[in-house]
């Protein structure tokens, strides 16, 4: 019985390598689109979970574009680095729903409203532990500061996003740059636990 535990764990957590010599805990793949200007990129995106936390934060190293920054993201979706970080608006909106994997959304219903940590949440769809969620989020990173709305589209029992769709606008600080607006997209294509 014991055997069949620790290969069921290993079978688990045998994913892509993150980095040399770690083996992430989870590995998922994302294709994600940003749209401005008359110009559309897609890339793919890596979120490979690293470690988690006693306070319900987790350790992630992220891969976009052949890039890939270690954060540490606390369960209000606060993201940290010892390294310099400069990260699409796409791959920053993931990373922020991942962390609401610390939060218990499995007993949410349909037609269900809350705000956390500048953005207003409403569940438009529930069915079999799947959330349809419409948001506003208002975030300011530095030197600029960004709306976004859309909707969510995540996976309470295997507690990741599955999909997302965005509109983003951007206006900066100063009066340097120009606004731009943005259609974000995110959708899983792989993960590593079934």
């Amino acid at each position: 019985m014991r055997i069949a535990f620790f290969l069921s764990i290993a079978l688990l957590t045998n994913a892509v390598p993150a980095r040399a010599g770690i083996t992430p805990l989870r590995h998922m793949e994302y294709v994600v689109t940003d749209a401005a200007d008359g110009q559309s990129a897609s890339s793919k995106l890596a979120l490979d979970l690293i470690d988690t936390s006693f306070d319900s934060g987790v350790t992630v190293d992220l891969t976009q574009n052949g890039e890939s920054v270690v954060l540490d993201v606390d369960k209000h979706g606060t993201m940290t680095s010892s390294e310099i970080v400069t990260m699409t608006p796409e791959a920053t909106l993931l990373v922020y729903f991942f962390a609401l994997g610390s939060q218990n959304l499995a007993g949410l219903d349909l037609g269900e409203r809350w705000s956390a940590d500048g953005t207003d949440y409403h569940i438009v769809d529930a069915r079999s532990g799947k959330f349809e969620i419409e948001f506003t989020r208002a975030a300011d990173p530095l030197g600029a500061r960004t709306a976004y709305r859309g909707r969510l589209f995540y996976d309470a029992r295997k507690v990741i996003p599955i999909a997302f769709d965005a509109q983003a606008d951007v206006t900066p600080d100063d009066a340097q740059g120009s606004a731009r607006h943005a259609h974000l997209t995110a959708k899983l294509v792989s993960d590593s636990q079934p």
